[in-house]
């Protein structure tokens, strides 16, 4: 029970661990100072370029990865705690306490986390995602740049991976996974939109918008994880 206990804990704490935040401060960045002030992979790449992407992005995509394998191939805990493991490490990722519980989006973390415990209906599901950020590539059917490109944060790509984690319960419900996997994945769901809806808020909300206004900025975090969807392609 206690080595149970200390993965799903050390899941947590470890999901907290801010790569993201880390990486940009070690190239002079505060990523609070830019944009939303969001600890996501896509403000890193818009201040700090690809190479600090793959840094930070790749940190975070072991919070998805390590909890899970640790407890599944290594401790052979049962399914229902790995599972419990790979959700608080996302929780960290979102609500990290070193960060007065201000963190990412989430999707590094539950793509790791997928693709550890079903890769073949994770990479299924993934798609989208993957189709999204192809589409917001270097070269766009509007002939931009690549640096054009990194500077105007997407729509398509939070739309695709929306799309993709929404599919990822159905699927594996659809190939038979046990109940203990859909759920847990619907619950990645839940959390990831819950984090899109709620992610500085009250900023949006000291603005005093009406009813109408705050249906449209919730709408929007839904679909495209943005307030405003005319300032994104």
């Amino acid at each position: 029970m206690w080595a149970e206990l200390g993965l799903v804990l050390g899941a947590y704490l470890y999901g907290s661990l801010p790569f993201v935040w880390l990486t940009a401060w070690r190239k002079g960045i505060n990523l609070r100072e830019y944009g939303s002030g969001g600890v996501s992979s896509s403000a890193l790449y818009q201040t700090a370029g690809a190479g600090a992407l793959i840094t930070g992005g790749f940190g975070d995509f072991t919070k998805g990865v390590l909890p899970v394998a640790v407890g599944y191939y290594v401790l052979n805990f049962d399914l229902e705690v790995v599972c419990l493991a790979g959700i608080l490490a996302l929780i960290g990722q979102c609500w990290p306490v070193f960060l007065r519980f201000h963190g990412g989006r989430g999707g590094s973390v539950s793509m790791g986390m997928g693709i550890t415990l079903v890769p073949k209906e994770a990479l299924i599901a993934l798609i989208p995602y993957f189709a999204g950020l192809i589409w917001h590539g270097p070269i766009t059917r509007r002939g931009k740049t690549q640096r054009q490109s990194k500077e105007t944060p997407s729509r398509i790509v939070p739309l695709g991976m929306l799309v993709s984690f929404a599919l990822l319960p159905i699927i594996t419900w659809l190939w038979g996974q046990s109940q203990v996997i859909s759920l847990t994945f619907a619950a990645v769901f839940l959390l990831l939109v819950i984090r899109r809806l709620t992610a500085d808020l009250s900023r949006d909300l000291k603005a005093r918008p009406t009813s109408e206004a705050v249906t449209t900025i919730l709408v929007n975090r839904f679909l495209y994880d943005r307030s405003y969807r005319d300032r994104y392609r």
